[in-house]
C-alpha cells in the first residue's frame, strides 16, 4: 500500500542545480524505484530546471491519465513529440486533446476491441512459431529484440491492418530504438540542444 501525501509531493534527493539528472541518466527505473520505496507513490524530482512527477499507485496513475485538465503534459518541447506527434499522449492543450478523444472514441467500440484482442492472439501464435524457428538451436535469445518486433506487429495489426513483415523496412525494431532512445535521452537531460542543431544524435535520429 503506498503511503499518501497532502500538499507537494516529496522530493527526491539530487545534486545542487541538476538535481536528479546523474541518477536518471545511470538508471531511470532504478531512480524511480529508490524514489517510491522513499516517498511513496508521489515523488517529485528535479532535472535541472525541469520537474517531474513520479506515479507509482494504479489509482494516481488513472487520474493524470484520465484528467487532462488538471494533469498536462510537458508542452511543446515535450521529447516525446519527436517520435509521437501531437496526440493524446502528447497534447498539453486540454480542449484539443478533449477532441481527440471524442473523435477516437468509436474505435474501442466491443466490436473493434473484440478485433484487435484477435489481432494480438494471432500475432503472438505467429511469434511464438517465429522464435521456435530462430532459435531451435539452442541459441540465446534476444528478448528486447523480440519483444519489439510482437509490439510493432501487433501495433501495425491493430492500427494499420498489416503485419510487421510489410512494413518492417520502414518501422524497424533498430529504427524504433533509435528514436525511443534518442527521445528519452533528451527527456532525462534538460540541457540538451535544440533538435534543429546539426548534432550527430539529431542526424542519426531523423534518417
Amino acid at each position: 500500500m503506498g503511503r499518501q501525501h497532502d500538499g507537494p509531493a516529496p522530493e527526491a534527493g539530487g545534486l545542487p542545480v541538476l538535481g536528479s539528472v546523474v541518477d536518471f541518466r545511470r538508471d531511470i527505473l532504478d531512480a524511480m524505484r529508490l524514489g517510491w520505496q522513499a516517498h511513496g507513490d508521489l515523488v517529485r524530482y528535479r532535472l535541472g530546471p525541469v520537474v517531474v512527477h513520479g506515479v507509482s499507485s494504479p489509482e494516481l496513475a488513472g487520474d493524470v491519465l484520465t484528467d487532462s485538465a488538471t494533469y498536462g503534459k510537458l508542452g511543446p518541447d515535450n521529447p516525446l513529440r519527436l517520435i509521437l506527434g501531437e496526440g493524446l499522449l502528447t497534447s498539453d492543450d486540454h480542449e484539443s486533446w478533449m477532441r481527440n478523444r471524442r473523435m477516437m472514441q468509436p474505435i474501442y467500440s466491443k466490436q473493434a476491441l473484440s478485433g484487435m484482442f484477435r489481432a494480438m492472439v494471432d500475432s503472438t501464435v505467429d511469434q511464438l512459431a517465429h522464435m521456435e524457428r530462430l532459435y531451435a538451436s539452442g541459441a540465446e535469445v534476444d528478448v528486447h529484440g523480440e519483444m519489439m518486433r510482437v509490439t510493432l506487429d501487433i501495433v501495425s495489426r491493430c492500427m494499420f491492418s498489416t503485419d510487421v513483415t510489410r512494413t518492417r523496412d520502414k518501422l524497424s525494431p533498430e529504427a524504433v530504438d533509435v528514436a525511443v532512445n534518442y527521445a528519452f535521452d533528451r527527456l532525462q537531460n534538460p540541457f540538451s540542444p535544440p533538435t534543429t542543431w546539426p548534432t550527430p544524435a539529431t542526424a542519426v535520429s531523423t534518417r
